[in-house]
């Protein structure tokens, strides 16, 4: 079998001679890397003779010799030609192997469509013995060019006659052995993933953190996909208990999983541009902030709090120019949770699941996903199944893992291909009949740097609600009387990030003034706690707000 992967050359005249480079890579298979000019096809035994035509066949390949020669005339290809071109090749061959003879002609299109008919390709087998006989012909001619003035010079012509007539009588016996071919070629094939979301990922850079069980899913869909460079980042080793649903083999077991993926994929795709690093993702890849510039999309599959702050550290200081993705299961591999933020939005992904937390907080029907996700520490269902040597993961099987997987890259392809500044948060049923998937889209936040190096974001719609009281109080105490109001939010001090999510008007024991505002407590506690109890404690009292009608405002220090 010979899989057909370069595009032939172009050429003017009515024939193309030279040669094929045909690597062999088992025994039922070679692959057609390259063509070579006929000069390049003496003394390379990896090099078939290959012919290509300017015109087609008839409706079939001829299936002896002496019709391949009559179809050659045609094109002015004689007799001697081709068996010149074939001893030539067959001189450098294995005396105990067969020859192969590429031979294209402009076959391929839609008839009526009136395109450029691309080259249809065709191996001819040429048996050893045969392979023999042709080799004699280059070693009479060679002989008769040094031995010809000399003595004896009428044997050795006689003998060179007989050799080139054997030759002639073969190609008017011989029948042609024709050899299946495997088109892999662009101009004449067309992809079978062509139309699926996962398109999108063709010719992207993609850093993959985490090669486990989403990881290693998620890097073999993106290699088959075609991608043009990945990097992959893991500092784990393979273990004997993660092959049930990790793609990894048994001769892996002790292997670096970065090098032993890098090998998969390399395996199914030999022109990917793969690279694997056993680096500590969190401790050595992400202090240094030089590598991730090069990539058009960092997907984290590690599950891992502490690697997504480190990438809203490294957004914060607008070190991501990356669309960036997070992907988890949860304990028992039922549901999944995607997080994605395109380069323009205001956060990274610990940014966009705390958003998507919050949505689901308040949604009867969305409580299977805040009980596999959000739930308080002593709820989470992880086991640990080698104890004392392992971290605490879910429970599911390869079958699980690959569905949601495949959901996950497959809507991420999705939101790489639309434009737009927003966010995406995502949520994923294993068994789409019991629970439905939903997705959620979060505008920028309006970012207020302070001049201590805190960064407030404060959603659109809080935004709103502050113009709202602001107008609101201009009408009912004039427009140059101050105003203002509680904020309700939450602070991470690790990468110095607050979010204004909730804001309130005046409570009523508040004092008005053109000179100042001073913001009252009545009912402030039972709003903290209402707040507190409906969000899972992430959005709580932070601060009060006012308004300066006649100087210019600014962040509290």
């Amino acid at each position: 079998m010979f899989a057909s992967m370069q595009t032939p050359p172009a050429f003017e005249e009515e024939v193309w001679i030279g040669g094929a480079v045909l690597n062999q890579i088992n025994d039922n298979r070679f692959d057609l890397n390259d063509w070579l000019s006929f000069g390049d096809v003496a003394n390379n035994p990896e090099v078939a003779p290959a012919i290509l035509l300017s015109k087609p066949f008839g409706f079939e390949y001829p299936k002896s010799v002496a019709g391949l020669v009559c179809q050659l005339k045609k094109a002015d290809v004689s007799q001697n030609s081709l068996i010149a071109l074939l001893s030539v090749a067959a001189e450098t061959k294995d005396a105990e192997k067969p020859m192969h003879v590429v031979v294209g002609t402009p076959m391929r299109g839609i008839a009526g469509q009136g395109e450029e008919r691309r080259q249809h390709l065709a191996i001819w087998e040429i048996e050893p013995l045969a392979v023999q006989r042709l080799a004699l012909v280059t070693k009479a001619l060679n002989l008769c060019e040094k031995w010809g003035d000399g003595e004896g010079k009428k044997e050795i012509f006689k003998l060179t006659d007989e050799i080139i007539e054997a030759a002639k009588a073969w190609t008017k016996e011989a029948r042609i052995g024709w050899c299946r071919i495997m088109e892999n070629r662009p101009e004449v094939t067309q992809r079978r993933d062509g139309e699926s979301p996962l398109h999108a990922f063709r010719g992207k850079k993609v850093a993959l953190l985490g090669c486990g069980a989403i990881g290693g899913c998620v890097a073999e869909h993106l290699a088959r996909t075609g991608v043009e460079h990945i990097t992959l980042m893991d500092n784990g080793q393979v273990h004997p208990g993660i092959l049930v649903r990790q793609n990894f083999r048994n001769e892996d077991i002790g292997a670096w999983k970065a090098d032993a993926l890098k090998d998969r994929l390399l395996a199914i795709n030999p022109a990917l541009n793969c690279e694997a690093s056993k680096e500590n993702v969190y401790q050595d890849l992400l202090a240094n902030t030089e590598w991730i510039e090069q990539f058009d999309i960092v997907i984290d599959a590690t599950a891992s709090l502490r690697v997504r702050t480190k990438l809203e550290e490294l957004k914060q200081g607008s070190a991501i120019t990356a669309m960036a993705a997070s992907l988890m299961v949860s304990s028992r591999a039922e549901h999944a949770a995607m997080a994605a933020s395109p380069p323009e939005y205001t956060g990274a992904t610990l940014d966009t699941l705390r958003k998507l937390g919050l949505s689901v907080m308040n949604r009867d029907h969305l409580s299977v996903y805040k009980n596999a996700f959000w739930a308080t520490e002593s709820d989470r269902q992880l086991f640990q199944p080698e104890p004392g040597c392992s971290d605490p993961t879910f429970v599911g099987s390869s079958a699980d893992v690959g569905v949601l997987a495949g959901k996950m890259l497959n809507k991420l392809a999705e939101l790489l291909s639309s434009s737009g500044e927003e966010a995406y948060g995502v949520l994923f049923s294993r068994d789409s009949t019991e629970n439905y998937d939903y997705l959620f889209a979060y505008q920028p936040d309006i970012l207020i740097q302070t001049g201590n190096g805190v960064d407030v974001r404060l959603t659109q719609h809080a935004w709103r609600d502050i113009k709202g009281w602001i107008n609101s109080g201009a009408r009912e105490r004039g427009p140059l009387v101050e105003t203002g109001g509680l904020l309700f939010g939450e602070f991470n001090d690790v990468v110095n990030v607050l979010w204004v999510n909730e804001v309130i008007g005046p409570p009523s024991d508040s004092e008005f003034s053109e000179a100042e505002f001073v913001c009252g407590t009545s009912g402030s506690q039972e709003i903290n706690q209402e707040k507190k109890k409906r969000t899972g404690n992430s959005v709580k009292f932070i601060g009060t707000w006012h308004s300066h009608p006649i100087s210019p405002g600014q962040p509290s220090q």
